[in-house]
């Protein structure tokens, strides 16, 4: 077995998924660009402590909406995640509990609302097909439509922290 198998591996013990080939490619294209390659094949076994966030591209922001704020995704997951109880991995993960689509979805829409996303890169953060987030975001617009209450409530709740973090950094 090789270094590169080896990691790969231990990656997916940790993570608690298994790659596709695709995948486990791309996830060594990253640790070579950001870290210089793999450890020794002899070392301690690796163990990640934080997620690398992908630089994402933001779509050209048309010059009469100059004035809009922009969030970070990453404030909207870490909002949903203290919301709901579910974390990140899992929200981005391949799991299908109801609360963890629920959750999902919900990110998925407030990413691409509020942080001026393409679908591309809202996928490009939770590892799905740009039609899948057409179909979250469709899902969550039925559920606002329907007056669906745990909804509701999230957006709510995260639209009004966000609000809230942009006010303390004024």
């Amino acid at each position: 077995m090789t270094r590169e198998q080896e990691f790969i591996k231990q990656l997916e013990v940790y993570l608690d998924l298994t790659f596709n080939d695709f995948d486990k490619t791309r996830v060594l294209g990253y640790l070579k660009e950001y870290v210089d390659g793999l450890p020794e094949h002899n070392s301690i076994p690796l163990v990640i402590e934080k997620v690398i966030y992908r630089n994402l591209k933001v779509k050209d922001i048309p010059a009469q909406d100059c004035n809009q704020v922009f969030y970070n995704p990453k404030d909207i997951l870490d909002l949903v995640a203290h919301s709901t109880g579910i974390n990140i991995r899992l929200m981005t993960g391949r799991r299908r509990e109801a609360n963890i689509v629920f959750a999902r979805h919900i990110s998925m829409y407030l990413i691409r609302e509020l942080c001026n996303y393409t679908l591309k890169d809202v996928g490009k953060i939770f590892n799905r097909d740009h039609t899948t987030i057409i179909s979250a975001h469709s899902h969550v617009i039925t559920m606002i439509e329907t007056d669906i209450e745990s909804c509701t409530k999230l957006i709510g709740y995260v639209k009004y922290h966000l609000a809230e973090q942009i006010k303390q950094t004024a």
